[in-house]
């Protein structure tokens, strides 16, 4: 079997005789064109299968993540879990206001009901208050 990639010269890279069955593995760190050649000086072969496999399929495990390669991914994941705290901190902020806002209003509402009451009381008091002088000039008037 020989092998040719793109701008290079053929190179013969396995050979094998009397055999039936042939396993070859060829791995490379560099993409681009190959071709490969199959010859038969014998003869004895009328049909040839050819599997081509790449990446994990292939077991070739170069292309993986490497521990240097996470190094960036890692202080990304950094990045992100320190903006998440600040964010449920600001919430947590957030909603603490917002509960003394509600406690504020709560509390304001019920000093407004309360001063509403003691201003309707005094109301009716003067209104009260008026209607006797009223009575009492009403009868003075009659008397005289």
């Amino acid at each position: 079997m020989t092998h040719q990639s793109e701008n290079d010269e053929i190179k013969r890279i396995y050979e094998a005789e009397g055999k039936n069955q042939l396993i070859y593995d060829y791995t490379t760190m560099q993409g681009g064109n190959y071709q490969f050649c199959f010859e038969d000086k014998l003869g004895l072969y009328s049909e040839i299968y050819f599997e081509y496999l790449i990446g994990i399929e292939a077991n070739d495990m170069h292309e993986i993540a490497q521990k240097s390669d996470l190094a960036l991914v890692q202080e990304t994941l950094n990045n992100i879990q320190a903006k998440l705290q600040f964010m449920k901190q600001q919430l947590i902020i957030f909603s603490q206001v917002k509960l003394e806002n509600i406690f504020s209003l709560e509390s304001l509402y019920y000093h407004i009901v309360q001063y509403d009451l003691i201003g309707f009381t005094i109301i009716v008091i003067l209104i009260f208050i008026e209607v006797q002088i009223l009575k009492k000039k009403i009868l003075r008037k009659k008397i005289q």
